[in-house]
């Protein structure tokens, strides 16, 4: 009987120690996010402002909202930002069509514009202090490229099987 009450007793000390274990990890996971989030902070904190007095182009007024947003918090910067970052984008893609000599319809263009935005501007929200300090458009530019010539591994099965589909309504219709 006596074994028996000391077994359990050590299985709860071993439980407990799980317990402070899985709270350790917590809490190093917490302190490690808090220090990655204050030196991002510094390193924002500490960049120079990119243009003086009032931008000329839309290049510089992106570089000054993307300091304003990244150095003060600034939640209307962000958006005028992104908002700049979005427009830029509809008149690279017309560019792009326009040179290449290709036809997408609204749906298509609104799709490759969001791709193109969400390759961009998700390098922001990965915390690694990512800044553009010389070109955006030229980021925007890549970006678009991006969204016009790669292809998910999705995108390919999905074109595979509205093929597959295709053929199979063929054959029906010859039957």
């Amino acid at each position: 009987m006596q074994q028996c009450s000391l077994f359990w007793q050590r299985a709860n000390e071993m439980q407990q120690s799980l317990f402070d274990v899985a709270q350790a990890v917590q809490d190093n996971r917490q302190y490690l996010a808090t220090k990655a989030q204050e030196q991002r902070d510094q390193f924002y904190a500490s960049l120079p402002c990119p243009c003086e007095g009032e931008p000329k182009d839309d290049n510089e007024r992106m570089i000054l909202a993307q300091w304003q947003w990244l150095r003060n918090h600034d939640e209307k910067a962000r958006d005028r930002f992104f908002l700049l970052g979005y427009e830029c984008l509809r008149r690279i893609l017309w560019g792009e069509k326009k040179k290449r000599r290709m036809f997408l319809d609204e749906e298509q263009d609104m799709d490759a514009v969001a791709t193109a935005f969400e390759y961009v501007f998700r390098r922001y929200s990965k915390g690694k202090g990512y800044y553009v300090d010389k070109n955006m458009i030229v980021v925007l530019q890549d970006g678009m490229r991006h969204a016009l010539e790669y292809r998910t591994k999705a995108d390919e099965e999905l074109s595979l099987d509205a093929i597959k589909g295709d053929y199979t309504r063929q054959i029906r219709h010859i039957f």
